[in-house]
């Protein structure tokens, strides 16, 4: 206790933290107030918090939780006036990017629609860097969109050099795909998802992979299978293996798309070897994915339709061997006679043997199996 006493004289002597000691008390004030739902206090003792700071960080940081909390206390105007307060004093702090977008969404949801889309727009082009810009760009899109069929696609290209320009330029190339999509231009949708993933490429592309896999989707809507092939390649190129063999640098749709690159060997090219040795790819290149066991199980069953015994039994001793307790390791002895299936596993069910004997899905097979 005497060391604090000290340490706390010492403070005021040197930097006359009274004032400091006012900021945090009412600061923390309003943290307690705010956990405990009484948002009121909480806003009134932030606001006390910003008028007691002596930094400009503290200063905003204060006002923003005011503005925030009254949010949440329901009081929307009073909370519209403390953004716009916070940004007239403080438009380029650190708070001033979420407080511009705080003021806009909450306009937009709840006050003059108009004035609140002005806004947002305003900020879009105003802060493109912004975390909040993504979301801003999407919310006015799909405003336009629900105005008027066409609206969303009409808006971006009415501004679509401008926003290149920015730090928006892959949100917005890759939005407009989606609306010419939406509109049914697939030709055009699939050109645009290839330019997206061209000019804003992997690794600093965040919608790189997407765009790939959605411009291979309309690939196969227009009867290019071979394309859709291509496409979903371009998607897998990037992918790293880890030099030190301990794995790779794995994104969501890279055990995807070499599935479908299989799937469409199979189906539509009418190539089992290709889909054989596509399946097998994800099989040992992509150990980690809940996938593994859907190629093996294909594999074997493109092998079993050319009439290769030993092809088809060799993925389903690797499905027993390294992943029992799938559902396909249940149906090893259906697919290759003589091998046991794992104990680990169910029954092979029904809407397996009607795949492994070729009779197609069954009504009550489960989506994604």
């Amino acid at each position: 206790m005497t060391a604090r006493l000290s340490a706390l004289a010492l403070c005021a002597a040197l930097v006359g933290c009274g004032s400091v000691d006012a900021y945090q008390r009412a600061k923390t004030a309003g943290d307690r107030a705010k956990s405990s739902g009484r948002y009121d206090e909480a806003a009134s003792r932030y606001h006390d918090a910003s008028l007691a700071a002596k930094s400009v960080y503290d200063r905003d940081e204060a006002a923003y939780l005011e503005a925030a909390t009254l949010v949440q206390a329901g009081r929307v105007e009073e909370a519209k006036k403390a953004f716009e307060a916070l940004l007239a004093r403080s438009p380029n702090g650190t708070r001033g990017d979420r407080a511009a977008f705080d003021r806009a969404f909450l306009e937009a949801d709840t006050g003059d629609e108009r004035l609140g889309f002005d806004e947002l727009e305003q900020a879009i082009f105003a802060r493109p860097s912004a975390s909040s810009s993504r979301r801003g760009l999407r919310k006015i899109v799909e405003h336009e969109e629900e105005k008027a069929k066409g609206g969303g696609l009409a808006w971006l290209d009415a501004r679509m050099a401008k926003l290149e320009a920015t730090e928006l330029s892959e949100d917005a190339i890759y939005l407009r795909a989606t609306m010419l999509r939406k509109a049914e231009r697939r030709r055009e949708a699939r050109e645009e998802f290839v330019r997206c993933a061209l000019k804003h490429g992997y690794p600093k592309g965040s919608l790189f992979d997407d765009a790939y896999w959605h411009a291979a989707e309309l690939d196969l809507e227009l009867g290019e299978p071979a394309k859709a092939v291509e496409d979903l390649e371009r998607l897998l190129a990037p992918r790293e293996v880890s030099s030190l063999g301990q794995g790779s640098y794995e994104r969501p749709r890279y055990s995807m798309a070499q599935l479908k690159i299989g799937e469409i060997y199979r189906d539509q090219l009418r190539d089992p070897a290709k889909a054989r040795a596509a399946f097998r790819k994800l099989a040992d290149r992509h150990k980690t994915s809940l996938l593994r066991d859907d190629a093996l199980f294909a594999e074997a069953l493109v092998a079993r339709g050319q009439g290769d015994e030993e092809g088809a039994c060799e993925p389903m001793r690797t499905l027993v061997r390294e992943l029992p307790e799938s559902v396909f390791s249940g149906c090893a002895r259906e697919v290759c006679a003589g091998l046991e299936p794992s104990k680990k596993a169910p029954a092979c069910r029904e809407y397996l043997k009607a795949r492994i004997d070729g009779r197609g899905p069954t009504p009550d097979e489960p989506a994604g199996e």
